[in-house]
């Protein structure tokens, strides 16, 4: 299946990797989804592009939690053997909204 170039993502996080690496974690065509590393981020437009040259679309105040994305994220972990990762979302958007696990406004 061709996905586009240009995916919008939803209730997003940027996770930082012991090495560096930076990862937008969120759902994205209706599933919780990991991107690849983080190469470059448009503030002016909300775009984080990654190394495979995909553009991840997010809106301002978009970021927060999401149990899908959460357990997603786990699986990656895991699968890559990361032990340990940092939450710099802040960084992207300091208006992250706080969700409960169910999705409502805290």
């Amino acid at each position: 299946m061709n996905e586009p170039k240009e995916i919008f993502i939803a209730r997003w996080l940027v996770k930082e990797i012991p090495n560096g690496d930076r990862h937008l974690v969120g759902i994205a065509m209706g599933e919780g989804r990991v991107s690849s590393k983080i190469v470059d981020f448009d503030r002016d437009t909300m775009t984080f592009t990654t190394s495979t040259g995909r553009k991840y679309l997010a809106r301002k105040g978009g970021s927060a939690f999401n149990i899908t994305a959460a357990y997603i994220w786990d699986t990656w972990c895991s699968m890559y053997k990361i032990t340990e990762a940092k939450d710099v979302t802040e960084e992207y958007d300091p208006d992250e909204l706080e969700l409960t696990d169910e999705g409502d406004l805290s």
